[in-house]
């Protein structure tokens, strides 16, 4: 969820605002109460990659907390039913 900024208010305290952003913060940015712009982390979604809500991209591969003993096959079902039969 973001938080909505006038362009005036975003202009009076930039740097406080880009703090935030820096820390995961994201921001609606409205002019004459229309949305206009938003800012969000750099960090949050590599360029290139989509924003979804609720997502924080990585910037390189995590290391896996124990080995994968199997793989999820395209089976048509949802993957949360695999992850779901998987988990220990």
């Amino acid at each position: 969820m973001s938080d909505t900024v006038s362009v005036r208010e975003l202009r009076e305290h930039l740097a406080e605002y880009l703090h935030a952003a820096e820390r995961g913060q994201t921001f609606l940015i409205t002019s004459h109460r229309r949305p206009v712009a938003r800012i969000i982390s750099a960090a949050q979604a590599p360029e290139g990659m989509p924003e979804i809500p609720g997502v924080r991209w990585a910037r390189s591969k995590g290391k896996l907390s124990r080995p994968v003993s199997s793989r999820p096959v395209n089976t048509g079902e949802p993957i949360s039913d695999w992850v779901i039969a998987n988990r220990r």
